[in-house]
């Protein structure tokens, strides 16, 4: 069984050397970027063009059109994994060692072993309702317009969507690790769906570079939705993220930012 687990990084950084972890640079199409991995979403088939809106994205979209031959499919961050264990262990500051438990190929081949098709972070809890809480940080027509696409596909997704929206969880960071049938699945719909919100947005209407990154932020919550409808089906689990930084500005910037979004600031 082979286990491509591709870490996305848009900058060198010190990764987890573990069978089946692949680093990939992204957005290495976007202006001044330089090439600083064998594997790069601007290579073959990619957007890595839109990484200023797509994020993670153009490292899924990669996946998805250039690796032909992975059992199972995942993401990660460069700073963040996904832990082996079911518990809570998010935002956690440890030192990135070789010897760090994480979900790499051999924990996807005892856990598929179980009949799990698709491990997913777990999801984060916050005061206000889904709606609520993306209308506080960014433009919820956009939010909007994305559901309304989805469910102009398929009336089937509106209980879903109703349910997400006014529920209050979500899973973050686009994380993830997914047989190939799941990930071709999921993720040929959600892009599909993600170019068409991308397609009638005006860009111009954003303040700044970390607003224009909207398709990042809405693509966190179509995938919650999308698992939340099809998890079951493919056997989905649950693991908590592990954010191994060895540098405590960034533990506390990672924090901070987990605290403004449960305040909803």
């Amino acid at each position: 069984m082979k286990v491509s687990i591709y870490i996305a990084t848009h900058k060198p950084y010190p990764t987890l050397a573990r069978p089946g972890f692949v680093p990939i640079q992204v957005g290495a199409d976007l202006p001044g970027r330089v090439p600083f991995l064998p594997v790069r979403d601007n290579i073959g088939t990619n957007i890595s063009a839109r990484n200023d809106r797509y994020c993670e994205l153009t490292a899924i979209y990669w996946a998805l059109h250039n690796d032909a031959d992975s059992d199972w499919i995942g993401l990660y961050h460069y700073r963040r994994y996904l832990w082996p264990n079911a518990g809570k262990l998010a935002f956690v500051s440890r030192h990135l060692t070789s010897h760090l438990p994480v979900v790499d190929s051999a924990a996807v081949e005892e856990i598929a072993g179980r009949g799990t098709g698709m491990i997913v972070p777990e999801a984060g809890v916050f005061p206000m309702s889904v709606r609520e809480q993306y209308a506080g940080s960014h433009r919820v027509e956009d939010l909007d317009l994305a559901v309304s696409l989805i469910v102009g596909r398929d009336p089937r997704w509106r209980p879903f969507c109703e349910r997400f929206l006014g529920g209050r969880s979500f899973r973050q960071y686009n994380m993830f690790v997914m047989r190939r049938d799941a990930f071709t699945e999921c993720w040929r719909l959600l892009l599909e769906i993600l170019r068409e919100v991308e397609e009638n947005i005006d860009f111009a209407k954003y303040p700044d570079a970390q607003q224009s990154r909207v398709i990042g932020f809405l693509s966190e919550r179509l995938f919650s939705i999308w698992t939340d409808r099809f998890g079951t089906r493919f056997g989905a689990v649950e693991r908590p993220v592990l954010s191994p930084e060895t540098d405590p500005t960034v533990v506390s910037r990672v924090c901070g930012k987990a605290l403004r979004m449960f305040r909803g600031m």
